[in-house]
């Protein structure tokens, strides 16, 4: 196996190399990396420069660190697993806003695959934020369908799935305990059926707009669903929420956090209640 021939760098492991042993790196089309090699822990990901024929990546938790562009070379990605979104496994927004500042957790996807990979330009520079969507908008692998987030991540930080392509990531596996889903974090996503996030506590603005799912499980530790949350989603029909109509009277709401949601959809509480959406 290729990885054998992979020595650890202080914990960081990486593949820059086109030969390795009597292998060819780009001939690796599997990579599931390991959480030891020879007793020592597997913590970094780094430069995997040499895969470029890389379709499924495993990378396991004992990583807790991705280094900036660890896996951009992979254009052939069609399945990933990840411990977290973004450079580290962050705790809270505010951890995330204290130790990396705006920009890239405007664009997590960018620190792994890079900025503006494509050259292309998207029609919304020139739209309401004044071309801050230049900032944010990440080159993703046009085959990617489904991402596997591990057990152990609690924050989905802002704009972390939202990229050029809108047509790849049809799947996104989400863990119990993530505790916040940032601003725009799924936009546009292709994502059908059921989105389960019931230990959420906030979802931040435009968090999934335009997501074609038709059923959200929300838990009652939910306080706040922020501005048009879930704006444009056209085929939600049912949110389950697992508290009471007081509860769920006591969540914070932003305007327009279900603009454009048919007027059809129910917020179904534990007890089996129906609450047209319209109400609030």
């Amino acid at each position: 196996q290729l990885l054998d021939y992979i020595a650890l760098d202080n914990g960081e492991i990486s593949c820059q190399d086109k030969t390795i042993g009597d292998q060819d790196s780009s001939d690796l089309a599997e990579l599931q990396i390991p959480s030891y090699i020879d007793g020592e822990r597997v913590e970094t990901l780094g430069d995997f420069s040499a895969c470029t024929n890389v379709t499924s990546l495993y990378v396991p938790n004992s990583v807790t660190l991705m280094e900036q562009d660890c896996i951009a070379a992979m254009a052939n990605l069609e399945s990933l697993t990840v411990p977290f979104v973004g450079k580290k496994n962050y705790t809270s927004q505010a951890d995330v806003t204290a130790k990396e500042g705006d920009y890239y957790m405007r664009a997590t996807m960018n620190w792994w695959f890079g900025e503006d990979f494509t050259g292309a330009v998207s029609s919304y520079a020139d739209m309401n934020y004044g071309g801050v969507y230049n900032d944010i908008m990440s080159y993703l692998p046009p085959n990617l369908e489904t991402v596997n987030i591990l057990f152990g991540c609690k924050i989905i930080a802002d704009c972390a799935f939202y990229g050029e392509d809108r047509q790849c990531i049809s799947e996104i596996v989400l863990p119990f305990g993530i505790s916040y889903v940032g601003w725009m974090a799924f936009r546009e996503r292709p994502i059908s059926g059921t989105i389960n996030i019931s230990s959420v506590t906030k979802i931040g603005e435009s968090a999934f707009y335009y997501v074609p799912m038709t059923t959200v499980y929300l838990g009652r530790g939910l306080y706040m669903i922020d501005i048009e949350a879930f704006n444009c989603c056209e085929s939600l029909q049912t949110i389950h929420f697992d508290g009471t109509q007081a509860e769920w009277d006591n969540i914070s709401f932003g305007s327009g956090w279900h603009n454009y949601v048919p007027n059809t959809c129910k917020i179904q509480l534990k007890d089996g209640t129906l609450l047209p959406i319209t109400d609030y």
